[in-house]
Protein backbone atom coordinates (compact mmCIF):
# COMPACT_ATOMS: atom_id res chain seq x y z
CA UNK A 1 0.00 0.00 0.00
CA UNK A 2 0.69 3.80 -0.35
CA UNK A 3 3.17 5.13 2.14
CA UNK A 4 0.82 7.66 4.24
CA UNK A 5 3.80 9.80 5.49
CA UNK A 6 5.77 10.37 1.83
CA UNK A 7 9.11 12.12 1.86
CA UNK A 8 8.47 15.98 1.96
CA UNK A 9 10.67 19.23 1.33
CA UNK A 10 12.43 20.94 3.58
CA UNK A 11 10.19 22.71 7.16
CA UNK A 12 10.54 26.07 6.53
CA UNK A 13 10.67 27.05 10.53
CA UNK A 14 14.48 27.95 10.61
CA UNK A 15 14.73 26.69 15.28
CA UNK A 16 12.20 24.90 16.28
CA UNK A 17 11.22 24.60 19.65
CA UNK A 18 9.88 20.84 20.02
CA UNK A 19 7.85 19.04 22.81
CA UNK A 20 7.00 15.52 22.88
CA UNK A 21 3.71 13.95 24.47
CA UNK A 22 2.44 10.33 24.30
CA UNK A 23 5.80 9.10 23.53
CA UNK A 24 8.16 5.81 24.91
CA UNK A 25 10.90 6.61 26.93
CA UNK A 26 13.36 5.02 23.98
CA UNK A 27 11.07 7.14 21.48
CA UNK A 28 11.67 10.12 23.36
CA UNK A 29 15.43 9.82 23.52
CA UNK A 30 15.94 8.95 19.75
CA UNK A 31 13.62 11.81 19.07
CA UNK A 32 15.66 14.35 21.33
CA UNK A 33 19.02 13.65 19.67
CA UNK A 34 17.31 13.90 16.34
CA UNK A 35 15.99 17.10 16.99
CA UNK A 36 19.05 18.93 18.44
CA UNK A 37 21.33 17.26 15.57
CA UNK A 38 18.98 18.92 13.22
CA UNK A 39 19.19 21.97 15.13
CA UNK A 40 16.53 22.28 17.04
CA UNK A 41 15.85 22.08 20.99
CA UNK A 42 13.52 19.92 22.98
CA UNK A 43 11.43 21.46 26.12
CA UNK A 44 9.85 19.25 28.64
CA UNK A 45 6.71 21.64 29.31
CA UNK A 46 4.75 23.72 27.24
CA UNK A 47 4.84 26.81 26.28
CA UNK A 48 3.86 29.50 23.82
CA UNK A 49 7.00 29.40 22.04
CA UNK A 50 6.99 25.84 20.87
CA UNK A 51 6.86 25.52 17.35
CA UNK A 52 6.05 21.68 17.22
CA UNK A 53 4.44 18.95 19.04
CA UNK A 54 5.23 15.36 18.32
CA UNK A 55 2.77 12.85 19.41
CA UNK A 56 2.17 9.27 19.22
CA UNK A 57 -0.49 7.65 17.01
CA UNK A 58 -0.75 3.99 19.03
CA UNK A 59 -2.95 4.47 21.70
CA UNK A 60 -6.38 4.14 20.23
CA UNK A 61 -8.20 1.41 18.33
CA UNK A 62 -7.28 -2.24 18.86
CA UNK A 63 -7.45 -3.67 15.78
CA UNK A 64 -7.37 -7.52 17.35
CA UNK A 65 -10.88 -6.11 18.42
CA UNK A 66 -11.78 -5.54 14.51
CA UNK A 67 -10.93 -1.65 15.30
CA UNK A 68 -8.46 -1.23 13.01
CA UNK A 69 -9.99 1.22 10.86
CA UNK A 70 -9.06 4.47 12.24
CA UNK A 71 -6.16 7.15 10.42
CA UNK A 72 -2.75 6.87 11.31
CA UNK A 73 -2.86 10.30 12.04
CA UNK A 74 -4.71 9.94 15.48
CA UNK A 75 -3.46 10.79 18.98
CA UNK A 76 -4.60 11.21 22.21
CA UNK A 77 -6.35 14.46 23.41
CA UNK A 78 -3.57 15.47 25.93
CA UNK A 79 -3.38 18.54 27.94
CA UNK A 80 -0.01 19.04 25.71
CA UNK A 81 -1.89 18.77 22.65
CA UNK A 82 -5.15 20.98 24.15
CA UNK A 83 -2.27 23.81 24.31
CA UNK A 84 -0.95 23.41 20.95
CA UNK A 85 -3.97 23.60 19.53
CA UNK A 86 -5.04 26.73 21.10
CA UNK A 87 -1.73 27.99 20.13
CA UNK A 88 -2.06 26.72 16.73
CA UNK A 89 1.24 25.23 17.00
CA UNK A 90 2.67 21.98 14.45
CA UNK A 91 1.18 18.77 15.92
CA UNK A 92 2.75 16.06 13.86
CA UNK A 93 3.18 12.24 14.33
CA UNK A 94 6.43 10.78 15.54
CA UNK A 95 7.27 9.84 11.92
CA UNK A 96 7.95 13.34 11.37
CA UNK A 97 11.34 12.84 12.88
CA UNK A 98 12.32 9.65 11.42
CA UNK A 99 12.21 10.82 8.58
CA UNK A 100 13.94 13.70 9.00
CA UNK A 101 16.40 11.74 10.33
CA UNK A 102 16.86 9.56 7.76
CA UNK A 103 17.36 12.65 5.07
CA UNK A 104 19.37 14.67 7.52
CA UNK A 105 17.08 17.56 7.74
CA UNK A 106 13.83 18.39 9.37
CA UNK A 107 11.15 18.00 6.49
CA UNK A 108 7.92 19.47 5.23
CA UNK A 109 4.98 19.17 8.22
CA UNK A 110 2.16 18.58 6.19
CA UNK A 111 2.02 15.12 5.98
CA UNK A 112 2.60 14.28 9.59
CA UNK A 113 0.03 16.57 10.47
CA UNK A 114 -2.28 14.80 13.48
CA UNK A 115 -6.22 14.83 12.10
CA UNK A 116 -7.19 14.92 15.43
CA UNK A 117 -7.41 12.33 18.41
CA UNK A 118 -8.80 9.20 19.07
CA UNK A 119 -11.67 10.80 21.67
CA UNK A 120 -13.61 12.46 19.00
CA UNK A 121 -12.73 10.30 15.43
CA UNK A 122 -15.90 9.95 13.72
CA UNK A 123 -16.70 6.32 14.39
CA UNK A 124 -17.72 5.59 10.55
CA UNK A 125 -14.56 6.99 9.08
CA UNK A 126 -11.85 6.68 11.55
CA UNK A 127 -11.03 10.05 10.52
CA UNK A 128 -10.19 12.82 12.95
CA UNK A 129 -12.37 15.91 13.91
CA UNK A 130 -9.30 18.32 12.10
CA UNK A 131 -8.33 20.25 15.47
CA UNK A 132 -4.55 20.69 15.06
CA UNK A 133 -5.11 22.17 11.45
CA UNK A 134 -8.11 24.89 11.93
CA UNK A 135 -6.38 26.03 15.46
CA UNK A 136 -2.97 26.48 13.00
CA UNK A 137 -4.77 28.31 10.47
CA UNK A 138 -7.18 30.40 12.62
CA UNK A 139 -6.94 34.10 12.39
CA UNK A 140 -9.16 34.04 16.03
CA UNK A 141 -9.06 32.75 18.95
CA UNK A 142 -11.51 30.00 19.86
CA UNK A 143 -12.54 31.29 23.07
CA UNK A 144 -12.35 35.27 22.21
CA UNK A 145 -14.79 37.28 23.82
CA UNK A 146 -16.11 34.84 26.50
CA UNK A 147 -16.68 34.57 30.07
CA UNK A 148 -16.15 31.46 32.31
CA UNK A 149 -16.83 30.65 35.23
CA UNK A 150 -15.01 27.68 36.69
CA UNK A 151 -17.44 25.86 39.96
CA UNK A 152 -16.79 22.86 42.01
CA UNK A 153 -13.93 20.47 41.80
CA UNK A 154 -12.01 19.72 38.52
CA UNK A 155 -10.31 16.74 37.97
CA UNK A 156 -8.50 15.20 34.23
CA UNK A 157 -8.84 18.26 33.45
CA UNK A 158 -7.86 19.81 36.77
CA UNK A 159 -9.05 23.29 37.37
CA UNK A 160 -6.03 24.63 37.09
CA UNK A 161 -5.45 23.48 33.57
CA UNK A 162 -9.14 24.13 32.26
CA UNK A 163 -8.70 27.97 33.07
CA UNK A 164 -5.45 27.78 31.59
CA UNK A 165 -6.70 26.33 28.44
CA UNK A 166 -9.39 28.71 28.17
CA UNK A 167 -7.50 31.65 28.53
CA UNK A 168 -4.99 30.36 25.85
CA UNK A 169 -8.11 30.20 23.94
CA UNK A 170 -8.47 33.88 24.79
CA UNK A 171 -11.62 33.53 27.39
CA UNK A 172 -11.67 35.08 30.23
CA UNK A 173 -11.50 33.30 33.90
CA UNK A 174 -13.38 33.56 36.95
CA UNK A 175 -13.92 31.12 39.61
CA UNK A 176 -17.68 32.93 41.27
CA UNK A 177 -20.52 33.82 39.91
CA UNK A 178 -19.98 37.10 38.57
CA UNK A 179 -22.23 39.60 36.26
CA UNK A 180 -19.20 40.81 34.63
CA UNK A 181 -18.44 40.14 30.90
CA UNK A 182 -15.83 40.17 28.76
CA UNK A 183 -15.43 43.22 26.82
CA UNK A 184 -17.49 42.68 23.78
CA UNK A 185 -18.89 39.42 24.67
CA UNK A 186 -21.86 38.25 22.90
CA UNK A 187 -23.26 36.03 25.92
CA UNK A 188 -23.52 36.15 29.76
CA UNK A 189 -20.59 34.21 31.41
CA UNK A 190 -20.90 30.69 31.07
CA UNK A 191 -20.86 28.43 33.85
CA UNK A 192 -18.53 25.20 33.93
CA UNK A 193 -19.41 22.44 36.09
CA UNK A 194 -17.70 18.84 36.17
CA UNK A 195 -20.21 17.73 38.82
CA UNK A 196 -23.97 16.88 36.94
CA UNK A 197 -26.49 17.06 37.49
CA UNK A 198 -26.64 20.53 39.20
CA UNK A 199 -28.97 21.50 41.93
CA UNK A 200 -31.86 23.50 41.31
CA UNK A 201 -30.75 25.92 43.67
CA UNK A 202 -27.16 26.57 41.70
CA UNK A 203 -29.61 26.87 38.59
CA UNK A 204 -30.77 29.78 40.19
CA UNK A 205 -28.17 31.43 41.80
CA UNK A 206 -26.59 31.20 38.38
CA UNK A 207 -29.30 32.70 36.74
CA UNK A 208 -29.99 35.53 39.89
CA UNK A 209 -26.57 36.90 38.94
CA UNK A 210 -26.99 37.12 34.77
CA UNK A 211 -24.78 33.77 34.42
CA UNK A 212 -26.10 31.05 32.26
CA UNK A 213 -27.16 28.13 33.39
CA UNK A 214 -24.11 25.32 34.55
CA UNK A 215 -22.98 22.64 31.27
CA UNK A 216 -20.65 20.02 31.31
CA UNK A 217 -17.05 21.39 31.45
CA UNK A 218 -16.13 18.99 28.75
CA UNK A 219 -17.91 20.58 26.31
CA UNK A 220 -14.66 22.60 26.26
CA UNK A 221 -12.55 19.65 25.25
CA UNK A 222 -14.55 18.86 22.81
CA UNK A 223 -14.52 22.55 21.28
CA UNK A 224 -10.98 22.31 21.48
CA UNK A 225 -11.07 18.49 19.46
CA UNK A 226 -12.89 20.21 16.85
CA UNK A 227 -11.79 23.96 16.95
CA UNK A 228 -15.03 24.94 16.97
CA UNK A 229 -17.34 26.54 19.02
CA UNK A 230 -20.76 24.11 18.22
CA UNK A 231 -20.38 21.78 21.27
CA UNK A 232 -20.57 24.60 23.54
CA UNK A 233 -23.31 26.03 21.52
CA UNK A 234 -25.20 23.18 21.26
CA UNK A 235 -25.13 22.83 25.49
CA UNK A 236 -25.68 26.24 25.71
CA UNK A 237 -29.21 25.91 23.94
CA UNK A 238 -29.88 22.57 25.73
CA UNK A 239 -30.27 24.40 29.08
CA UNK A 240 -31.08 28.00 28.50
CA UNK A 241 -34.83 28.32 28.63
CA UNK A 242 -37.09 28.93 25.37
Amino acid sequence: CADPFPRQAASLVAAPVVLFTGLETDEAALATRTVKKLGGKVVKEWKAAVTHVVTSNKCGPNPRRGEGRFSRRLCGRTIKYCQAVLHGQWIVAAEWIAESNQLGYLVKEDSFEMEGDFTTMDQASGRGAGGPRAGRTSMQKLFATTTFVLLGHFNKPTKAEMAKLLQYGGASVCEELTESRHPGAARPPVVLSQQMPVSDELISACVSRGCLPPIESIVIMECISHYQLWPLEKAIAAVTPS
